[in-house]
């Protein structure tokens, strides 16, 4: 992917992103991980949103370990902490990365991570885009641009 081209197309390019998701404000990773959703253009107002962010930093926080079904746990987890079930949780995170993604600047974040996560015509599955995100965050605390919840 040619991602000059790409952020040709959009609003802000790489530097813009980057600078508005961790240079703005709290460097503390929740506040990285609000910025980063709505930048994307992810709707605060569905709770599939609160759900991802809430998935996002117990993975950040628990590791990122995709072979020990990392998912379901994540699932059981926000499930727990808000007071649903799993499924629900699940369904809800799905429906809110397709929203974002037919509605949103999900495809930024390919530009932001210069990384091929999020394919034009595919939505990304939950794991798989909450682990980008977690990746991605822990080489940013790595450098020292964010640190973690207090």
């Amino acid at each position: 992917m040619n991602y000059a081209r790409y952020e040709q197309r959009h609003r802000l390019n790489r530097q813009q992103m980057y600078d508005s998701i961790i240079e703005d404000g709290s460097h503390d990773v929740g506040n990285v991980v609000q910025r980063l959703l709505t930048i994307l253009g992810f709707k605060s107002k569905l709770l599939g949103t609160q759900y991802l962010m809430d998935a996002i930093l117990f993975r950040y926080d628990n590791g990122n370990n995709l072979y020990v079904g990392m998912t379901s746990g994540t699932y059981d987890a926000v499930a727990t902490l808000r007071n649903s079930t799993s499924t629900r949780v699940e369904r809800a995170i799905r429906n809110t990365i397709v929203n974002c993604h037919t509605h949103g600047e999900l495809k930024s974040f390919n530009v932001l991570t210069q990384t091929h996560v999020v394919d034009a015509e595919f939505a990304p599955s939950n794991g798989e885009f909450m682990c980008s995100v977690v990746n991605w965050l822990q080489l940013e605390k790595q450098s020292g641009h964010i640190r973690d919840r207090s």
